[in-house]
């Protein structure tokens, strides 16, 4: 299965380490439109490729199958719509999450079958407060 995740940072390099850890089936691939991104602490099943400004055309040319994942975290929620319905419009059966900040931009998705959006501060926490129960 390949997990793609688009906009690299600390956030996204975190995730990546995370899901490449929790299975060897999972093919765990970031996209950078960013030209240097920190290799450190990498695992080695991830692969970081550099988009040139064409992040759209780069997730259709992956060969991507329908139990392919697509993690879109841009800051811009304009960029997470315009890569996930030119996606869906190639294939119609990948799933989409897209990273959200914030409960008020849930609204300007419609999950669906194949998109889910995600708070990820919401996810942060609950990890945290399951850990520190945990812990006691």
């Amino acid at each position: 299965m390949k997990i793609v995740i688009t906009n690299i940072n600390k956030l996204t390099l975190d995730l990546a380490n995370f899901l490449s850890n929790e299975s060897e089936k999972y093919e765990i691939i970031l996209l950078s439109e960013k030209t240097k991104h920190s290799n450190n602490n990498l695992q080695k099943m991830i692969k970081i490729y550099d988009v040139k400004n064409d992040l759209i055309a780069s997730i259709l040319n992956l060969d991507l199958d329908n139990k392919d994942i697509i993690i879109c975290n841009f800051d811009n929620n304009y960029d997470n719509n315009i890569v996930a319905q030119n996606i869906l419009n190639k294939n119609q059966n990948i799933k989409i999450y897209i990273l959200v900040s914030d409960d008020s931009l849930l609204d300007l998705y419609n999950n669906n079958d194949h998109i889910t959006v995600i708070n990820v501060n919401n996810v942060i926490n609950n990890l945290l407060m399951k850990t520190i129960s945990q812990e006691q």
